[in-house]
């Protein structure tokens, strides 16, 4: 997913243009060189409990669980030296209520025409009412070799199919992914819807 959002994003120029970025299905961040969050999405927002002015400018460190912070610290800086493109992980995020919340992040440098921030699609691996249980053992790396075959599959197949989200109104659909053979059958170039 994250090869096919960089591309989103350097063809568009900012992350916050992406057709993800206004998704329910993930949440998304955008976080400087420090660590800090320049931008959330409203899922990733919706996720932690908290409004995006509570997050904004806040060290993305304060909401991590500090054994997995111990644990990502070594990551982050080789993807900021470049010796890493993108990481993914489980780690546990704080929540409003007191709560940790076991997430699944993937995390890359995106180039954009501002500057390159590193980005992150955010998704919870349990609903909040289980999470304390699971996040009780140690963080954990997660295995992406089945999803990223699913990803190569989808990519590949000659046949236009894609992923879309139905908004509860079923007045909007926003497609999140489609796939090459989708963009040719509207005459668009790979990865412009």
């Amino acid at each position: 997913m994250m090869k096919h959002f960089e591309q989103d994003v350097a063809a568009v120029g900012d992350v916050r243009r992406t057709p993800l970025w206004n998704s329910r299905l993930v949440g998304l961040d955008v976080v400087d060189s420090n660590g800090r969050w320049l931008d959330v999405n409203d899922r990733l927002c919706q996720l932690l409990g908290r409004s995006r002015r509570e997050l904004i400018g806040r060290s993305v460190q304060e909401f991590t669980h500090p054994e997995d912070a111990e644990a990502e610290h070594p990551r982050v800086l080789r993807l900021l030296d470049g010796t890493e493109r993108s990481y993914r992980m489980r780690k546990r995020l704080a929540r409003s209520d007191g709560r940790w919340m076991l997430v699944e992040v993937e995390t890359s440098v995106v180039e954009s025409s501002d500057s390159s921030p590193r980005v992150s699609l955010i998704q919870p691996v349990e609903e909040p009412a289980s999470i304390d249980d699971a996040a009780q053992g140690p963080m954990m790396e997660v295995d992406s070799g089945r999803a990223e075959l699913f990803r190569q599959i989808l990519y590949s197949i000659p046949l236009p199919m894609g992923v879309v989200e139905v908004s509860e109104s079923d007045d909007d659909v926003l497609h999140v992914f489609d796939n090459p053979a989708t963009c040719r059958s509207f005459g668009l170039a790979a990865g412009a819807t």
